[in-house]
């Protein structure tokens, strides 16, 4: 996972997160706490003006439920607070790990393991246990009435992100928008298909970074779905977003080279602005008959918002 995150940020000239992003106007939009840290912390929450959330809406087969948070609002619980919910491992490897890594390690972690416990509250959040496939991407043994509960998470620059799904794999990547380094073409030459590359170029130099970055959180996300990583070429494959006049009413496709053994046709993507100056992508694999749904569950404004991935 470290790996894939330092390639990421060289590639984006990403640097590393300072102590000033931690008092970003997003402080106070810490969406979902379990029932747990709710019985254990409702004062604390109360002082700090965060609301608790009450939607409790059951995930369906069809459905990706979406949640997001903020790692200052997460981190302004205390240390001592969210370390007795990490598990036991965890909580040996935060030992050592300067700020802000420390913070987004301990942020991260904890939020993952409240929001399956959100989903399975008969299982403490500190309870948790992970295993990782061969390419290092997490699972946990998570079974909600004869399903199994999928995940993933991303966060950049201060916001976390993480998708849950039964019984099918799920990607979500999360990313700001930047102005690139000089060297942008190199990069997308290096990262992007020769398709990709082509229509990223044709577009309006103001309008190149958020191109950029569309292509690159789909690919993200795509390869987290897969749970093969950087291990996969990016360049075999290639994302077709529509005209950026048109992406509210059309949705991204893929297409494979022969080195990939996916059906295009079982893939759907989401191209979401969680918030302004970022972007996100979620990928998810599914049988092309099937109606698929995402619910955004931690919306800032606490609504829950239906966005149809038919094509």
């Amino acid at each position: 996972m470290r790996k894939r995150e330092q390639l990421r940020d060289a590639l984006l000239g990403q640097k590393s997160m300072s102590n000033a992003l931690f008092h970003s106007p997003l402080t106070n939009s810490l969406k979902i706490l379990n029932v747990h840290f709710e019985a254990e912390v409702g004062l604390r929450l109360n002082r700090m003006s965060c609301k608790r959330i009450d939607n409790h809406k059951p995930i369906e087969p069809n459905e990706i439920q979406l949640w997001w948070a903020s790692i200052a609002a997460i981190a302004s619980l205390g240390e001592h607070y969210l370390t007795s919910h990490l598990g036991e491992q965890e909580a040996q490897s935060l030992n050592g790990l300067p700020s802000p890594r420390r913070h987004e390690f301990l942020a991260t972690r904890v939020w993952i393991r409240a929001l399956l416990s959100h989903y399975q509250p008969l299982v403490m959040p500190n309870k948790w246990e992970f295993d990782s496939n061969a390419y290092g991407k997490p699972n946990v043994d998570c079974d909600l009435n004869g399903h199994r509960l999928d995940f993933n998470l991303s966060h950049s620059n201060g916001l976390i992100i993480c998708a849950f799904r039964l019984d099918h794999p799920v990607g979500v990547d999360i990313e700001v928008i930047r102005l690139l380094e000089d060297d942008w073409v190199d990069i997308a030459r290096t990262c992007f298909s020769p398709r990709e590359v082509i229509e990223l170029m044709s577009h309006r130099k103001d309008d190149i970074p958020r191109r950029f970055t569309q292509y690159w959180t789909l690919k993200e996300a795509f390869i987290k779905a897969v749970g093969t990583g950087l291990s996969m070429p990016l360049k075999d494959f290639s994302m077709i977003i529509p005209s950026l006049e048109a992406i509210d009413s059309r949705l991204p496709t893929v297409s494979f080279t022969p080195k990939i053994s996916e059906n295009s046709a079982n893939w759907r993507f989401q191209l979401l602005e969680t918030a302004p100056g970022f972007q996100a992508a979620i990928a998810a694999k599914s049988d092309c008959k099937q109606k698929l749904f995402v619910t955004q569950m931690g919306e800032f404004s606490m609504a829950a918002d239906e966005v149809s991935l038919l094509k």
